[in-house]
């Protein structure tokens, strides 16, 4: 795993390269940073030519539980697995049960080696088995394929969506 100091707009010139090498991102959010922008950015630069799924964790769980309930699972599945690119945001923001966890993992382990991903938490990765539940097995499963081939990007600074509000104070 490798930590970067890198600015956002470092990270645009090489989405092409990410994207070619099956890069894994994450963006744990540190000190009110948000880290959404960078996703956003890269998000942009790779909607040239690249498939790309861009979906919050929570909504990508449910989606997946709503499909599971119509026997729809599968297909619904693919749309996850197929993008060049899926940038899931604000994992940890909310807490995820069992079925959650188990259904998050389905897509990290279908595009491992396949698809790019990009992750946006705020939760260092010793916290992560909060996300899954306390699931220690599973939470070990997701992070083993998501930084076999990742960069960790630790972004610090003033919160993008306070910016204007704290200096007003």
């Amino acid at each position: 795993m490798s930590h970067s100091s890198r600015t956002p707009a470092a990270y645009l010139p090489t989405a092409k390269a990410f994207l070619e090498d099956l890069t894994q991102q994450i963006f744990p959010r540190k000190f009110r940073k948000n880290p959404f922008i960078l996703a956003e950015s890269i998000h942009a630069a790779c909607l040239q030519g690249h498939s790309v799924l861009f979906t919050t964790a929570v909504e990508a769980i449910n989606t997946l539980i709503a499909a599971q309930a119509q026997c729809r699972l599968k297909a619904e599945l693919k749309k996850f697995l197929a993008p060049t690119l899926v940038i899931v945001d604000e994992l940890g923001y909310l807490p995820i049960d069992k079925a959650g966890a188990d259904l998050l993992f389905q897509i990290i382990s279908g595009r491992y080696e396949k698809g790019s991903t990009v992750i946006t938490t705020n939760l260092a990765y010793k916290n992560w088995p909060r996300i899954f539940n306390n699931d220690s097995t599973i939470t070990s499963a997701v992070l083993d394929r998501l930084l076999h081939h990742a960069e960790t990007v630790v972004i610090e600074g003033k919160s993008y969506r306070m910016k204007d509000k704290l200096t007003e104070e």
